[in-house]
């Protein structure tokens, strides 16, 4: 029996009249309770099976975050439906390359993406429609309590798509069992206060929050948006809601206001960020306990350290620390000083691009080879950037984030900088609102052994599509072909 699903159902029965979700609506803030949650489940559950959706089928979820999607994922999961769940930001060859290997029985849309579908050849094949946000089967159809499936542990819950920021995309499948084991590495490491209002945008933490017994905020922030007031808009509705836990990315704290007085901790991860990242990021947030998460998609959680140490370890050391390891997860280094995670958490299954980022040692132990260069000793996990950017340094690669965080630090000057070998030089690409002393930068660069360094200022550096403050060094590259 899949353990998700037996865990939300005592939930459900032991926070019945808690809240489990605020969410805004045309009305105003709606709010539902745990009992309430499981009602419209089963009320889904009632209508995926008058469409005759069984068990093994596959459902194409192309809808934005929401309260009605996450009922409808839990429908599914319960029912034993895969959910194959892409964003707009996939592309539509990652879409149609996914849909050819792993096919899709149903698309689930909303009435908003239901248009925005026919924009994609290999979506538009798929006929049978589900809107996951239409009014549920009336109160009184309601059935007394459904009737589980038996579904298995290694039944698919969920395919999802990376966007590729570091490498290759991936399309990554998780089973009941590989869900579970996210989720759990998720709730072991976050605080142990009993009752949490907890406000994420990263949707498959509201999972976690469900089977922890915490209120969820969707506040359907997209970070998207070009605008930020139109991302606070939204936000400020949620001001008088007492949030104490805030789970997101460095792009959300850069680009909204901090709404929330009984906010007690922030969990932020997603990048890694400079001096000056970090210290905004403190300053907006300087009355609640701050941690900073290092992770990936095959381990949300890998290492994490308060916001505070992380700081006073690049002011004193000018290297980037991010602590130690997360519970429940092991860490080490291979003899190329890649980054190597093991924990029972890892995700294994693919349906797109070769698997070069699996090792498995004598002991039989699996491990994910992260793409990151790092050293982790007992003071904890030192990051060095990107195992593919690099420098050369007398004739031999050197990885280049310990340059970039000095550079930071010593010139007041500039907010982000890159540094990276292409085309038989090493390049440097300052972001900078100020022109920089080009002559110090030579000087600075030449005492660490860094000669003839081609060096730009640009005002805003390249950076991932989906994490804002991640620098795109192939972005980069290509304005040198």
């Amino acid at each position: 029996m899949s353990r998700i699903i037996e865990e939300f159902e005592q939930i459900c029965i032991e926070k019945k009249d808690s809240t489990a979700f605020i969410y805004q609506a045309k009305k105003g803030l709606v709010k539902k309770s745990f009992s309430k949650l499981y009602e419209d489940v089963n009320r889904v559950i009632m209508e995926l099976k008058n469409l005759n959706a069984l068990k093994g089928d596959r459902i194409l979820v192309f809808t934005p975050p929401s309260y009605e999607l996450v009922v409808f994922m839990l429908a599914c999961m319960k029912l034993g439906i895969s959910v194959m769940y892409v964003d707009i930001w996939a592309g539509a060859k990652l879409i149609s390359d996914t849909l050819k290997k792993y096919k899709a029985d149903y698309i689930a849309v909303s009435k908003k993406s239901s248009f925005l579908r026919l924009g994609f050849a290999s979506i538009r094949k798929i006929k049978k429609l589900i809107f996951i946000d239409r009014k549920y089967v009336k109160e009184s159809a309601v059935a007394a309590k459904f009737v589980n499936e038996n579904i298995e542990e290694d039944c698919t819950a969920l395919l999802t798509m990376t966007s590729g920021s570091t490498g290759v995309p991936k399309i990554a499948l998780r089973t009941h069992k590989d869900l579970y084991e996210q989720l759990e590495l998720v709730k072991s490491n976050m605080g142990k206060e009993e009752e949490q209002v907890v406000l994420t945008t990263a949707f498959i933490y509201s999972f976690a929050n469900i089977l922890k017994g915490f209120c969820t905020v969707l506040s359907g922030v997209n970070l998207s948006l070009p605008f930020d007031f139109l991302l606070n808009k939204k936000l400020e509705k949620f001001r008088n809601v007492p949030v104490t836990t805030i789970m997101t990315s460095p792009d959300f704290c850069f680009r909204t206001k901090n709404y929330y007085l009984s906010l007690k901790t922030l969990y932020v991860g997603g990048a890694i960020l400079n001096i000056n990242e970090a210290r905004a990021i403190k300053e907006k947030y300087k009355s609640a306990d701050i941690v900073y998460i290092y992770g990936a998609t095959e381990c949300n959680l890998i290492a994490k350290t308060k916001l505070d140490a992380y700081i006073n370890h690049l002011q004193n050391k000018k290297i980037a620390c991010l602590g130690t390891k997360a519970l429940g997860v092991d860490i080490k280094n291979n003899d190329k000083n890649e980054i190597m995670v093991s924990s029972k958490a890892i995700l294994r299954q693919y349906i797109a691009g070769e698997r070069k980022n699996v090792f498995v040692d004598e002991a039989g132990t699996f491990w994910h080879k992260t793409g990151d260069a790092g050293r982790y000793t007992d003071e904890g996990l030192y990051y060095l950037g990107r195992f593919d950017v690099y420098a050369i340094k007398n004739s031999k690669k050197v990885h280049t984030n310990p340059i970039e965080q000095s550079l930071t630090i010593d010139f007041e000057t500039i907010k982000k900088c890159a540094f990276f070998y292409y085309n038989g030089k090493n390049r440097l690409y300052i972001e900078s609102d100020k022109e920089p002393d080009f002559t110090s930068l030579r000087s600075y660069m030449l005492e660490r052994g860094f000669d003839n360094v081609d060096i730009h200022r640009i005002r805003k550096l390249p950076c991932d599509k989906k994490h804002h403050t991640k620098i795109d060094y192939r972005r980069l590259k290509l304005r040198l072909r």
